[in-house]
Formats: structure tokens, sequence, C-alpha cells
């Protein structure tokens, strides 16, 4: 009955009473490959990526969005999904980039590569010249209830931290 008659304060509600229940449990996200010398196929795929293919894969992107100068001191990567309850259409809400899912885990793992020093290194040889005092945060935005999830925001250094509390 509250989702029917009113939605946003059952929201609220139950946003908050998630917040006392249930524990934060930090994560730690694995995507550097353990065998680079390793070629990848499709018979024996390789788990992972080399800072080659990291350094390939964020260059496109960055030059794809014109990501590539002028960059802030926090750099939010925002992806987006939905939840909704009784909506048979609630995939019309996902990224279609993303195979309907949603690009959290994409956003958080951009972040990730793109806050190695290694991978700067291998995009300054590219021409893309990121600020030792820039930082990237990955986030998704849930379109239905507008609420936003940060990632790894643990991890931003000290100084940055005023920086980033001042756009959330």
């Amino acid at each position: 009955l509250g989702r029917t008659f009113v939605p946003k304060q059952f929201l609220a509600f139950n946003s908050t009473l998630r917040k006392n229940i249930e524990k934060q449990v930090p994560t730690e996200l694995l995507f550097n490959t353990f065998e680079p010398d390793k070629p990848a196929t499709p018979e024996n795929p390789r788990l992972g990526f080399t800072n080659q293919e990291q350094a390939d894969r964020l260059a496109a992107f960055m030059r794809g969005t014109g990501l590539t100068y002028g960059f802030a001191k926090i750099v939010s990567l925002m992806a987006h999904g939905s939840t909704s309850q009784n909506n048979p259409h609630e995939a019309a809400h996902d990224c279609g980039a993303c195979s309907g899912k949603r690009g959290g885990p994409n956003a958080r793992l951009f972040a990730a590569m793109a806050n190695r020093p290694e991978i700067r290194d291998l995009l300054t040889e590219r021409g893309i010249n990121i600020p030792d005092d820039t930082w990237f945060v990955g986030a998704e935005h849930d379109t239905c209830s507008d609420v936003v999830t940060w990632y790894d925001v643990e991890d931003i250094p000290e100084g940055l931290r005023s920086h980033f509390e001042s756009i959330k």
C-alpha cells in the first residue's frame, strides 16, 4: 500500500531502514591480469586486463567522449541503472550499451583503471595527460529512484575529499 499511495515517503522510509540494517561490505575490484604474457583466446580466456589493454580502453573512451584535457580535481563517471517493482518494462531504464544491465560496474572499473599511476603513464604516451591531483570516482544513478551510489570513495586521497564532498 505504501508503494502505491505514498511512494516517495515509502522509499525514504525503506532507504533509512536499509541503511540502519544493512552492513557495508568492503570489496576489492580485481581487474589486473595475473598472466600478462598469456594470450587471451575464446578457448582459453584470460582473466583481467594487461596494462596496455587498460590504457587502450581508457584512451579510446576518453578520445571518443572528448575527455582528454582540462581535468577537474574530481572526475565522476556516472553510469545508470534502475530499480522498480511491478514494472514489466524495467529494462527500458537500464543501459543498452551495457546489454540492458546496470552500468555501475563499468564506471567503477573505469575509475579504478584511470587512478593507477602505471596506466596514467601509458596514457601520457598516448597524448592524454591526467594531472597527479585528479581522481576518478565511479558512480551509478538509479533513474527510477534518483539515488546515486558512489563507488570506492574511501580510496579518495585525503587532500581531495573536500572537492568530492562539494560535488556529492
